[in-house]
């Protein structure tokens, strides 16, 4: 317990609770984008997050003043298990106590030897966590774009746009996830179940591009988030990068999304994926923040 801030467990009784303070601190103007609580529920059903078992919430006085996100999942090219958390807290006193407290509970989240990583929005936790061993590892473009969507462009010949048909497509799905090397921007595997969350939220789509009735890109759209919708994963098989696919996954995600009345809408890309950021960029996306990802080795 730090300056009267108790942490504890999470569970389902307290997603109202913790979508309202994202809601708060968005609002505040701090790098947070809200959460609706059928996307709280679906970040939930993702096996990495093991239905919230490793979150935490933080309060004070009996006021709900911080959360803490985790998840836990394992990368071909690592040794040991990947323990990747956020932290969300408000600022002044209560929330500096409360950042420490839960920082202090992920550090305690797993008794064997695990790389630990912590997302910093807007890069303000550096200082704290280099007091703690870690450094960064990761720069996350926040890209946003608002406005009017573009003219979907033609696909080449042979190919065509549609809905994904799950779970007929999950394995053909999956597979260009693993082939178009996801792992090595530093994001978490991905699994069947979490094919299924993506559609689980209302409204939400995930658009294939198939040849010889094979997908050989799929994008998915989260448009559950307050006045946002979310272009939440796009990936393009490698023996079609360069032909348009991307283009038109992307064209074709902005388009669905205005089709439910959201003119802002919001991708997370890695500074490293230099041809995603071209991508985004092409199609009028801008930079609006820089998330840090930052890693201590076991």
């Amino acid at each position: 317990m730090s300056q009267g801030v108790r942490v504890r467990g999470f569970s389902t009784d307290d997603i109202a609770a913790v979508c309202d303070l994202l809601r708060r601190l968005g609002g505040a103007r701090l790098p947070v984008e809200p959460l609706e609580p059928s996307h709280l529920t679906e970040l939930l059903a993702r096996p990495a997050h093991a239905g919230g078992r490793d979150f935490r919430v933080a309060e004070a006085s009996g006021e709900l003043v911080g959360a803490l996100f985790a998840a836990r999942y394992t990368l071909a090219e690592r040794p040991l298990p990947v323990r990747e958390v956020r932290l969300f807290a408000p600022p002044g006193d209560a929330g500096e106590a409360a950042r420490s407290a839960l920082l202090d509970a992920a550090l305690a989240l797993d008794p064997d030897r695990v790389f630990r990583r912590v997302q910093d929005p807007g890069g303000e936790l550096t200082q704290t966590l280099a007091a703690r061993g870690f450094s960064p590892a990761q720069s996350v473009w926040v890209m946003t774009r608002r406005g009017v969507p573009p003219v979907v462009s033609p696909l080449p010949e042979g190919m065509r746009l549609r809905d994904a048909a799950l779970p007929a497509d999950t394995p053909a799905l999956l597979s260009l996830v693993a082939s178009a090397h996801r792992a090595a921007f530093g994001f978490g595997p991905m699994e069947a179940a979490d094919l299924e969350a993506l559609l689980r939220p209302p409204g939400a789509r995930v658009l294939v591009v198939e040849r010889d009735r094979r997908p050989v890109g799929f994008v998915s759209t989260l448009p559950t988030r307050e006045a946002l919708g979310v272009l939440n994963l796009l990936q393009v098989a490698p023996e079609v990068q360069g032909a348009g696919v991307g283009r038109v996954l992307a064209e074709a995600a902005l388009h669905a999304l205005a089709q439910q009345g959201f003119a802002q809408v919001q991708v997370h890309v890695d500074a490293a994926n230099v041809v995603a950021c071209a991508l985004y960029t092409h199609v009028g996306f801008v930079t609006t923040r820089i998330d840090v990802v930052h890693e201590r080795s076991p």
